[in-house]
């Protein structure tokens, strides 16, 4: 009877597949307040939310750490609420233990815990940071206190200078910054000769090997060259000119630009528990901001692909939160679609692209927060114009003009194509597009929908197809319902879905009639399913797909799954009763056969081996 029953229901694997959305997360009760070193805090609360697939995985994983506080009223080990015990691993760190009971594996885990520690350390901020232990979440660090240092600060705009220039000089005129050093009063006497500043970019030329500091509060404060690049805060104990409560220091920020980039003050306070100020105070660009084009020559008339550019950033300069690089084009040419774009070193997944809303002459990159210190390339592809037919260029260079705001404004232009009178454009690759999220786990990868789209004028012959290959530890599964295909337009009625057997990372859409031109079609492909075939580490799936005939210009590599330790979902198998074929027909000629069916025989045999 069993073996019937496993026959009969096609040797289903049931297991249900939890619900993996993230939503672990950690709140602070009270209001992050200034404090001082050995203040106790209590009465505020951290509070827990874990999801219900969240509570077993995540049972002996989390950890609370305080960064500059210790853990007060905390035993080496106890109960923090029902179904929550800890461990004190260390004075600043607890680890949780949870017991999940039926009705938190149902509904989740909601948990409240006392905030009792001590300030430890002069730390600009003291935060409670909480590790869920699962590689797919990323900590949460709260503020729960702050801490007054000292610290140092410019008075005065950032200067633009050039190396060589006297700091002091700028746009023909003399003016500097003044370096601002605030000494709380409870720091008086362990900063009283242990402060240093130091430039970063530029040499102290005009100061002498010691002289006069203003202090605010007193006559002045002495400081001694150490050497070209630092001087040392100097205060005796005499009463008209030693440091007293809340002091500032000022100097003159005067000298020599020596370096590129960001010139900065470092000023030292010499104990650990204050933090360096660094504060900068000129910029001397070392570096520019250009456009560049691979094919200039790329012919173009009313519709046509261009040549790839790149744009490179020399500088290390950094963009802050949504800076724009705009792209316009020359003539009456317009971007019939935003490119395609590639990254590397500071642009690295910091840019987005779109055609202006406005003016479909320009494109527009957005930058959001990339980081000073390095160099970046943003290279685009694929970039499509197109003019009205009546709007003809009166000379053959078809230009594109870059404008970026950095340090400095930047222009920069080249040549992308040159207008030829009866030059045809046929977009030469389908466009393929899924949500990268899908879950993968140790064993499958279950994959979103996968879209593929042609807006092009371009035929195919019977017998074309769209080869999809998937990273080298994964599979096509073959042994469950074929991936079902929804093609419309003109590929409605004329595709096929195919495994390759001889190469089973492999798969196909087959075109299996001629598909004329000039109209536009859409193919979905929804169910597929991967096959671990290796326990190497993954933390995303992809897969490479384009147009066999066309070559490999044509394909596209796209992120189609992301790895998940919460995922115990297994799939269906399908076993075909009556017959030992495949579902479809085989392909000769190249190895290529539908699998979907999964022989009988092996199905007696698992069964069997799963009763003894």
């Amino acid at each position: 009877m069993k073996i019937l029953r496993s026959i009969t229901a096609g040797i289903v694997l049931a297991l249900a597949a939890c619900t993996t959305a993230f939503a672990a997360s950690a709140s602070y009760s009270g209001k992050a307040e200034y404090v001082s070193k050995g203040k106790v805090l209590s009465g505020d609360t951290i509070e827990i939310k874990l999801n219900a697939n969240e509570t077993e995985p995540m049972k002996d994983c989390i950890k609370i750490s305080l960064n500059g506080a210790k853990w007060d009223n905390y035993k080496a080990n106890g109960r923090i609420v029902p179904g929550v015990n800890y461990t004190k691993s260390s004075s600043n760190e607890l680890e949780l233990h949870l017991e999940p009971t039926e009705e938190m594996l149902k509904k989740g885990l909601t948990f409240k815990m006392p905030l009792t520690c001590t300030v430890t350390e002069n730390l600009e901020k003291i935060n409670a940071v909480i590790s869920w232990g699962l590689p797919e979440y990323t900590d949460k660090e709260l503020t729960v206190a702050k801490v007054a240092t000292s610290y140092a600060y410019r008075d005065g705009d950032i200067k633009q200078h050039k190396k060589g220039d006297k700091i002091y000089v700028s746009a023909g005129r003399v003016t500097y910054n003044q370096l601002k050093i605030k000494i709380l009063s409870r720091d008086v006497e362990r900063l009283r000769n242990s402060i240093t500043v130091t430039l970063d970019g530029a040499e102290w030329t005009d100061y002498d090997n010691d002289g006069k500091v203003s202090n605010n509060r007193s006559k002045y404060t002495r400081y001694q060259k150490l050497n070209k690049n630092t001087i040392k805060i100097i205060n005796d104990v005499y009463e008209d000119n030693a440091l007293v409560y809340d002091n500032y220091l000022t100097l003159p920020l005067t000298g020599t630009i020596t370096g590129t980039g960001e010139i900065k003050a470092i000023v030292d306070f010499g104990v650990s528990d204050i933090k360096k100020s660094e504060v900068v105070f000129a910029r001397c660009v070392d570096g520019t901001v250009a456009l560049s084009s691979s094919s200039p020559n790329t012919p173009v008339d009313v519709r046509g692909k261009v040549s790839d550019v790149t744009i490179t950033d020399t500088s290390t300069q950094g963009y802050g939160w949504d800076k724009k690089i705009t792209l316009k084009l020359n003539f009456g040419y317009h971007f019939a679609e935003a490119p395609i774009m590639e990254c590397t070193g500071k642009f690295k997944d910091k840019c987005k692209i779109e055609v202006s809303k406005t003016d479909s002459k320009q494109c527009i990159i957005h930058i959001y927060n990339a980081e000073k210190g390095s160099t970046g390339t943003i290279e685009l592809k694929n970039i499509v114009i197109e003019r009205a037919e009546n709007n003809v260029p009166n000379k053959p260079e078809v230009k594109m003009t870059l404008n970026a705001s950095g340090w400095e404004e930047y222009e920069s232009s080249a040549q992308i194509a040159a207008y030829t009178a009866g030059t045809e454009y046929f977009q030469d690759y389908l466009k393929a597009t899924t949500n990268g999220g899908a879950q993968a786990n140790k064993s499958y990868a279950f994959l979103n929908r996968i879209t593929f789209t042609d807006n092009s004028s371009r035929s195919y012959k019977e017998g074309d197809r769209i080869e999809m290959e998937v990273d080298s530890d994964f599979t096509w599964f073959t042994q469950g319902k074929l991936p079902t295909l929804t093609p419309s337009g003109k590929f409605a009625d004329a595709c096929a879905f195919e495994y390759d057997n001889a190469a089973k990372s492999k798969a196909y859409i087959v075109f299996t009639k001629n598909i004329p031109a000039n109209t536009d079609g859409t193919i979905l492909l929804d169910g597929a399913v991967l096959e671990r075939k290796s326990d190497k580490d993954v933390d995303t799936v992809h897969m490479n797909t384009g147009i066999q005939s066309i070559g490999k210009e044509s394909y596209v590599n796209m992120q189609v799954a992301k790895f998940t330790s919460l995922l115990t979902k297994t799939p269906e198998t399908t076993v075909t009763e009556a017959s030992t074929e495949a579902t479809t027909a085989d392909v000769s000629g190249d190895g290529v056969k539908l699998t979907a069916a999964v022989r009988i025989y092996e199905a007696l045999k698992a069964a069997l081996s799963d009763l003894f």
